[in-house]
């Protein structure tokens, strides 16, 4: 199943998180049938091309996730998010699944944690319930 998290690059890019946090998304995909997307976002005009195209050649090579950037955040039904990472102070978003607003790159970290915590919850074999038979009752 393809889960796409979505986050704002501004957020990250540049920080001492950022292998962390990129690292910690990368793990989820160790779960069964489990492909995730990051789809990162930023304000036209907040970041350089060159800023870009580092970020885009430390992590578009050599992780498991696929790396999705847009210039501009786009929330409509159509680009619906499994997991939304959103700061306190952005504009709420309403097409997602889950939603985690943080205030600091460490409470981002924990939501990740918390993220791993649910998709090992809803990706783990199911135990097999025998059925009951009463047909056979005197």
């Amino acid at each position: 199943m393809n889960r796409t998290i979505r986050l704002k690059l501004t957020d990250i890019i540049n920080t001492k998180s950022e292998p962390v946090i990129i690292s910690k998304i990368e793990n989820l995909s160790r779960f069964r049938n489990n492909n995730i997307t990051l789809q990162l976002w930023y304000d036209d005009g907040e970041l350089s091309s060159k800023d870009i195209q580092n970020f885009i050649s430390k992590y578009s090579v050599n992780t498991k996730i696929k790396i999705i950037i847009k210039p501009k955040l786009i929330d409509t039904s159509n680009n619906f998010v499994f997991f939304d990472m959103i700061h306190c102070t952005a504009k709420p978003t309403k097409n997602h699944r889950l939603k985690l607003t943080y205030k600091t790159l460490n409470d981002l970290i924990e939501g990740i944690k918390e993220l791993d915590k649910i998709l090992e919850f809803i990706t783990k074999e199911k135990p097999k319930k025998l059925q009951k038979r009463n047909d056979h009752e005197d």
